[in-house]
């Protein structure tokens, strides 16, 4: 059958002619069945050939190991153009590359490395068991909606690709269908053996399945080489998830189904999402990436697929995590990252031929997005409860007549009642930890008393040095603080040393960028103040800026326990938390090595144990020269 096509883009008339054997509407596209959100695709077809290989022979098809020039192979491009037809002699359409595309390494391992740093074997293999014996009750109560959406592959799909299939909980849902086959991918190679041994109970023959050490961010497939994914809290965990979802699309075939189960950030200003914030940076840290605060329901629906019909479920086993979305997106929009032989549009149906496999469909499709919802519709977020304090670098160039915009550049503002609360527990809860350094806290403090005249305290807090040399005749201090609620508390602690009101001076600012003049003041003090700036190197650098030569730098800081011991990997676990809850205070940081190299001309580090304050325990103090 002769087919003219005529092609109108912008001024140019392409005519194409190409002979095609075309098959039937009904064989291809199946037939459309309604949901109850009107999913048309959920009964849709998946496009395949009609005799499947084994998973053997099409590892080879589908899988990175194609020959570079092949029509579907999956390559690092370092041009990164990828083109819509290339056609024998001539091109017609130049695509743009494709954002979805993986790093440009040549080694899949180093890709894989790059997204995913290796994991001790000894986190994969605990974390691989806790999944496999630890998930039942989850799985009971998930079973319900599992099994509404898994009924669209059942005798459909030949071609399934999970992503972090892990255990292989879903697989008793779709793998004892006659001739399908699996690729799970899993950055955790610990996960194997318990997904062969789900895949063997699931009836799933060993020759068709294939388990994938890699990333969902850099899929190890070809375009359009899939009939369906699968993702079952998955997205949680990927640490690009708007690659993942670009990658979910191009592997998949026209007509192809991405089905999902994912737990989610709760509705905002909720309490579940006050406590998902402040546990989110732990949970990051003890589940292998998995976010709480995630909210995957509007990533998946703003990706790109011509229709995502999305449902909205909690999970009352999975406690902070119970919010959950599930669902099914259809991809059968034109795969433009693929290369196509032959094109042709007949009665406004696109007719594709790509080697053996041929697609019909609509040219010119409607838009049938189930939005999530849509982001106009979502309500204002403002501030954020706890906010994790920014990483630490230099801030950006400010204009330095403007205080405030310095200061919010590094300590951005948060909420009066955090800010409020943060300083009532300083003030009421630090008893017992300042009855226990009382005593190298005065060793230190002796080499102030009558002596300097001009004393700058940073992260002044409540005042708790100030009894130590504010009695002093003729003493002035300046309190530096970015938490403004501190004042009143540094205000009655200065009155209670009997500081005169004119010689005190409460400052809202930050120790990154102090705003005193050079060599103006005779003595610096910072106790438990640099394990929460922003950038500790910049705020010794201000210190030694507003010493006068001879100055003294008195400080007594928690730090970092010493590697390799218990203590020191509590601390590692703990410290996004820590930031979290305490204002940017780090429980890891080597503050002491910081002050060694700060500079100074002579530097007297003591280390002691304040076991009162636990996790905080290992302490440095002792007094540093200009």
């Amino acid at each position: 059958m002769m087919v003219r096509t005529l092609f109108n883009s912008s001024s140019t008339v392409l005519m194409l002619k190409t002979k095609v054997d075309l098959i039937s509407n009904q064989n291809l596209l199946g037939k459309a069945t309604t949901t109850r959100r009107s999913l048309k695709c959920n009964d849709r077809q998946v496009h395949g050939s009609d005799s499947s290989p084994t998973l053997k022979q099409s590892n080879d098809k589908v899988l990175q190991s194609r020959a570079p020039d092949s029509l579907c192979a999956h390559r690092f491009c370092s041009c990164g153009r990828r083109r819509l037809m290339e056609a024998i002699g001539t091109s017609f359409f130049a695509i743009p590359s494709s954002s979805a595309s993986p790093p440009p390494l040549d080694d899949p391992e180093d890709v894989l490395n790059s997204i995913h740093p290796p994991r001790p074997d000894w986190y994969e293999e605990l974390y691989a068991f806790i999944l496999d014996k630890g998930s039942k009750a989850y799985e009971a109560e998930v079973a319900g909606f599992k099994s509404q959406i898994f009924t669209n592959l059942r005798g459909k799909a030949k071609t399934v690709l999970e992503l972090g299939i892990g255990t292989g909980p879903n697989l008793k849902y779709y793998a004892s269908d006659n001739g399908v086959h699996v690729f799970g991918i899993d950055p955790n190679r610990k996960m194997e053996k318990y997904a062969q041994a789900a895949a063997a109970t699931a009836g799933l023959p060993p020759e068709n399945f294939k388990f994938v050490h890699a990333v969902a961010e850099a899929l190890p497939l070809s375009d359009a080489s899939v009939d369906v994914v699968v993702g079952t809290l998955v997205l949680c965990s990927v640490k690009d998830i708007n690659m993942t979802l670009k990658e979910v699309m191009r592997v998949l075939k026209p007509g192809g189904l991405f089905l999902f189960v994912e737990h989610v950030a709760a509705k905002d200003g909720t309490i579940l999402r006050f406590v998902q914030g402040i546990l989110d940076p732990l949970q990051q840290r003890v589940s292998d990436g998995c976010h709480l605060t995630r909210k995957t329901g509007e990533y998946i629906s703003e990706a790109g697929f011509s229709d995502v019909d999305i449902n909205m479920a909690f999970v009352s086993v999975a406690s902070i995590l119970g919010p959950h979305v599930y669902g099914i997106a259809c991809n059968v929009l034109l795969p433009f990252s693929h290369k196509f032989e032959k094109i042709a549009i007949v009665g406004g149906c696109v007719v594709i031929l790509s080697g053996l496999s041929v697609y019909i469909g609509p040219f010119f499709l409607p838009c049938m997005r189930k939005v999530y919802p849509s982001p106009g519709s979502l309500p204002k977020i403002g501030t954020s409860f706890l906010p994790i304090p920014p990483s630490t670098a230099s801030p950006p160039h400010l204009d330095e007549d403007d205080p405030k915009d310095v200061l919010n550049s590094i300590h951005p503002p948060r909420p009066d009642w955090y800010e409020e609360l943060f300083a009532f527990v300083m003030a009421k809860g630090s008893k017992a930890y300042e009855a226990q350094v009382a005593g190298f806290k005065s060793q230190i403090f002796t080499n102030l008393r009558g002596k300097d005249k001009t004393v700058l305290e940073l992260g002044i807090g409540t005042g708790p040095n100030l009894k130590y040399y504010a009695s002093d005749n003729g003493v002035r201090v300046f309190g530096i603080d970015p938490n403004r609620k501190m004042e009143k508390y540094a205000q009655a602690a200065a009155a209670a040393a009997g500081l005169p009101p004119e010689n005190f001076k409460f400052i809202h600012a930050v120790g990154e960028v102090l705003p005193l003049s050079d060599a103006s003041v005779d003595a610096v003090v910072g106790t438990l103040v640099l394990c929460s700036v922003k950038d500790i190197n910049m705020t010794l650098k201000e210190v030694m800026r507003v010493l006068k030569p001879g100055g003294l730098f008195l400080f007594v800081e928690h730090v970092a326990a010493k590697d390799g011991t218990i203590l020191r990997f509590a601390q590692g676990i703990l410290d996004p938390l820590q930031q979290t809850v305490s204002d940017g205070c780090h429980l890891t940081r080597k503050t002491g090595k910081c002050i060694s190299e700060a500079g100074f001309s002579a530097v007297d580090i003591n280390t002691a144990f304040v076991s009162v304050a636990c996790i905080l325990g290992p302490h440095v103090y002792g007094i540093a020269f200009k």
